[in-house]
């Protein structure tokens, strides 16, 4: 039972209240205490105080936070800072406040709140080493990179003279790679080869005798045909102490944390492509094109722009289907993708339509790679089934910034009508504005 068992939350938003009081239920030990007058804070009894969670507004001076800080101190405390004040952030780092939350209440950063505060409060230094823990539950849970990944856990490990050696094993489809050793025990591979993971594999260990020499083997990662494992020389009589619980469930959490971002990832790329050609889409075009606006503005480098319509694809859907239509958008994007440079973003733009983003070349350039566009598409057979070939064209007009345009729709809507311009004057064919004038151009 704790002797400090109360977690006072002062003008927390609703959701983080909410998020607070649900995540305290596996700490059956702590009892949360909302408070809403700031002067009966201040004389709260310290002693039975576990942890207090604040959330700073505008109101919030930075007076009132320090004599807060001061009256509290030696107690866990948590705040939520509503606006990134440097001064209010400086005075968190001068007594060493122990969390700081951006706007709201992060769920696993609030659980290695609680953790560190459960650990600090109660009596449980026989059973765990509460040092490391509270350690290893202060640090971030943002990881990027399987190196990041093992940073995070030697700063655990490298506190136990019980653990000999320790590193990581990526294994992707049948082969393996190593963060912090540069060769693996071959009993270990065959031991990760043939292992099959159950859907909750944190906290799964298996144990291997390799030359008198006690190793754990444990998953710490596994998506499809990837996977990453610990594995640690450890004196075995103390590993239920270094590999307890509480350094699982970190583990967990940054796990939890890397999937977050994956999905965050995933959904990105989804909401930026194509789900036909798989190359950008019109959402991405407007946030890249302002991108290419604000680069101008700042390094005064221009950049063109190039539409490209297929002439006639109309025919193609009315006459063998759309999903020969859309196969044969897929083959125009991979045309343009083989010629067009690295740097040149492709986008379709909808229906038959694609737009080119080129930065830094000057529209002579331009021109001659369309060009080549142009005589790529119209030499090229396209193959619709069946053994049946295909004969596609296309019109391209083509834009300069900022000569031709001063802001992104501007400049989509010139290339648009060069682009007509094109197909005005027989289809096939470039256009810029400087041909306008000697284009013999007649209605479609």
């Amino acid at each position: 039972m704790c002797d400090l068992n109360k977690i006072i939350s002062y003008k927390l938003k609703r959701d983080d209240l909410d998020l607070l009081g649900e995540t305290l239920k596996r700490f059956s030990s702590f009892q949360l205490i909302e408070e809403v007058d700031f002067s009966q804070l201040l004389k709260r009894e310290k002693s039975e105080i576990a942890a207090v969670f604040i959330y700073v507004d505008e109101s919030f001076s930075k007076a009132d936070l320090e004599s807060l800080i001061k009256a509290m101190s030696g107690i866990s405390i948590n705040i939520v800072l509503k606006y990134k004040d440097f001064d209010l952030l400086m005075l968190c780092y001068k007594y060493q406040v122990s969390s700081v939350f951006e706007s709201k209440l992060s769920k696993v950063l609030l659980e290695n709140a609680l953790v560190r505060v459960d650990l600090m409060s109660s009596k449980q230094e026989r059973s765990l080493p509460v040092t490391e823990i509270v350690k290893l539950f202060s640090t971030p849970v943002k990881i990027k990179t399987n190196t990041d990944f093992f940073q995070r856990v030697a700063s655990y490990l490298n506190s136990f003279e019980e653990i000999r050696d320790f590193f990581l094993i990526e294994k992707e489809n049948e082969k393996f790679h190593y963060v912090g050793a540069s060769s693996c025990p071959q009993e270990i591979q065959e031991l990760i080869k043939t292992e099959i993971l159950p859907r909750k594999y944190i906290g799964v260990e298996k144990e291997i005798d390799i030359d008198n020499q006690f190793f754990l083997v444990t998953p710490l990662f596994s998506k499809d045909k990837s996977s990453l494992w610990l594995a640690a020389k450890v004196d075995q009589e103390k590993k239920e102490f270094v590999f307890n619980h509480l350094f699982y469930k970190y583990i967990e959490n940054l796990l939890i944390y890397r999937m977050n971002k994956e999905k965050e990832q995933n959904l990105t790329v989804l909401a930026t492509t194509d789900e036909i050609t798989g190359l950008y889409n019109q959402r991405k075009l407007s946030q890249d094109l302002e991108k290419a606006i604000k680069h101008h503005e700042i390094e005064d480098e221009t950049f063109s722009i190039m539409f490209i319509d297929i002439d006639h694809f109309k025919q193609v859907n009315d006459n063998y289907g759309h999903v020969v239509g859309s196969k044969l958008l897929q083959d125009i994007g991979e045309v343009l993708s083989l010629i067009l440079r690295a740097s040149d973003h492709i986008y379709r733009y909808g229906g038959d339509e694609f737009v080119v983003i080129m930065p830094t070349v000057d529209i002579e350039t331009v021109h001659d790679i369309a060009t080549r566009v142009l005589e790529k598409i119209k030499n090229k057979k396209f193959d619709i089934g069946n053994g049946e070939k295909y004969n596609l064209s296309v019109s391209i007009g083509i834009a300069e910034y900022p000569t031709d345009a001063k802001s992104a729709l501007e400049i989509i809507k010139f290339a648009d009508e060069m682009m007509y311009m094109s197909k005005r004057s027989g289809r096939g064919k470039v256009f810029h504005v400087n041909e306008v004038e000697n284009a013999n151009v007649s209605s479609e």
